[in-house]
């Protein structure tokens, strides 16, 4: 991965962390975004961050944006933003499913949306 621009959202996350500690390890520039995360989140030189809301479809693409003016490029995208709400299925209320379809699939459109056609 020795150069290559990686985008990882959920990057603050617990297997966010992991996936981003192992491509700075492998020599990629990684741009790292989750609604809360920091510079110091990761002090590497080869670490962007970028905090957004991916369920905001501007902030997806000021993600996009921010990581092409930074690189130019965008050679990978990893995807990890998103959660679960545990529970049994007939006790899970419709609020919680409007929660969970959101952070997992709503949040996954609009970042692909905005990565793909660069």
């Amino acid at each position: 991965m020795n150069e290559q621009v990686v985008l990882i959202t959920g990057a603050k996350g617990g297997l966010g962390r992991s996936v981003t500690t192992a491509f700075l390890s492998s020599g990629a520039f990684v741009a790292g975004s989750s609604r809360s995360i920091a510079q110091t989140d990761f002090p590497h030189p080869d670490f962007l961050a970028i905090p957004a809301d991916l369920l905001d479809p501007s902030q997806a693409a000021h993600l996009a944006e921010t990581v092409l003016a930074r690189y130019g490029r965008i050679d990978a995208l990893v995807h990890l933003a998103g959660g679960f709400t545990g529970g049994a299925l007939h006790e899970t209320t419709d609020a919680v499913w409007d929660e969970m379809m959101n952070a997992n699939l709503r949040a996954a459109f609009h970042t692909f949306r905005a990565v793909i056609p660069r």
